[in-house]
């Protein structure tokens, strides 16, 4: 541990505090809890005083440290910020601490909750036999160790995470913003025809199968593509399932397919298409999909845009049958749905371009927000841990900044 740092407890720097609020029958009361993993407060049905089994409550103060002590395995703790002050908790389950700003502040401890450290320090402190009943006392939560830095040097973390917490709002909005316009773009797309799906794709159905034909590995069986391959956004990840005995009559995916989320779970997925990459290009598809396979494979494009289309995806919602947890969409109703379809197929390819062109935008946006995650997830473990100092150099920026704010 560098110079200037020391290891202390957490009870050595928060002061529980007890001044419970008594609870009045009349009043209606901003109830609050805790999210795992430091991701801070969330609002829960405000209750009357008359409906509660409890007799006092914990109004919150901004910069308190509260944390939840059932189910602490998950690392339910936050610091308040000022969006909840006046808020309640229950005492009962979520101890709350006032901290002692002379050697700790509050946005450093607020850190401190989003670190893998904190969390296993948590979760390694929790009783109990059954895992969704381990709690954590408080005074188990105050035994966790800190390591603290003098508090020039928090403020140089804090401020710096804050800078990269900055940089990664704005990317964010950029690749929503890049969203927003791609998917505004597609809505507008109109032609003066329009066209069946089933009139330039023949769809067919994914492969069914038992537990027994799942295999190891590609020698034993025929690689399919799962519902658990793919995300929301359209990508696909991770390795294929392996079954034997798939029927030669089974489609596959070519270069120019078309995969269409048929029922799920998840109701607002079904209708969601993507495209499968170079190398799951022979792989079947799980019956829970459809495989769109347009007539002109120069076609596949196009299509895959239109079926991409806010509006387009909304159509399949309502078209799909059965349960709002477990809906389908038939390849017959599919085949009778129509997108706009221009003649001129110079015409299509230059909505394409358009559209790849936007996606790219999105994409980029996308991925530099993700680096910035990342980058942020690694710098805050190694300031946490005093692995690497921020020279102080850097307290002429925090006076600039400090200046501009005057």
């Amino acid at each position: 541990m560098r110079e200037g740092w020391r290891e202390v407890t957490l009870g050595s720097l928060a002061i529980r505090r007890t001044d419970f609020t008594p609870v009045v029958a009349d009043q209606l009361y901003r109830v609050v809890g805790v999210q795992r993993s430091g991701w801070g407060l969330v609002d829960r049905d405000p209750m009357r005083g008359d409906s509660m089994k409890f007799d006092k409550l914990m109004e919150l103060h901004a910069d308190d440290l509260v944390y939840r002590t059932i189910t602490a395995f998950e690392a339910p703790s936050t610091v308040v910020t000022s969006e909840f002050e006046g808020a309640f908790v229950t005492p009962q389950t979520f101890p709350v601490y006032s901290l002692d700003r002379s050697t700790l502040l509050p946005g450093y401890m607020a850190l401190l909750t989003t670190s893998p450290t904190f969390h296993e320090d948590m979760s390694s402190r929790c009783v109990g036999t059954v895992l969704r009943r381990k709690t954590l006392s408080k005074g188990a939560f105050e035994s966790i160790p800190i390591a603290l830095p003098p508090l020039v040097e928090q403020r140089r973390v804090v401020d710096l995470i804050a800078a990269v917490d900055d940089a990664i709002e704005a990317a964010e909005g950029e690749a929503l913003s890049a969203a927003r316009l791609l998917n505004s773009v597609l809505d507008a797309a109109g032609a003066t025809t329009i066209a069946s799906i089933g009139s330039v794709a023949a769809i067919s159905s994914g492969a069914s199968w038992v537990k027994a034909d799942v295999q190891s590995s590609a020698d034993a069986g025929d690689p399919v593509l799962t519902i658990a391959n793919t995300k929301p956004d359209g990508t696909v990840t991770g390795a294929p399932t392996y079954v034997a005995g798939l029927s030669a009559k089974t489609g596959r995916l070519t270069a120019s397919s078309i995969v269409a989320i048929r029922t799920n779970g998840n109701h607002d997925r079904i209708g969601n298409v993507y495209r499968a990459p170079d190398e799951y290009l022979g792989a079947a598809v799980s019956a829970f999909q459809l495989i769109v396979e347009p007539f002109i494979p120069e076609d596949c494009a196009y299509l895959y845009w239109m079926m991409r289309r806010p509006i387009f995806q909304s159509e399949i919602t309502r078209a799909a049958s059965g349960s709002t947890g477990l809906g389908n969409i038939a390849a017959t109703k599919l085949r009778e749905m129509t997108i706009a379809w221009p003649e001129d197929a110079n015409d299509r390819t230059e909505r394409v371009l358009t559209y790849e062109e936007l996606e790219s935008s999105r994409a980029a946006a996308r991925a530099h927000a993700d680096a910035l995650h990342t980058l942020r997830s690694n710098l805050l473990t190694v300031l946490l841990s005093g692995e690497h100092e921020i020279p102080s150099s850097y307290d002429q920026f925090l006076s600039l900044d400090e200046e501009a704010a005057a």
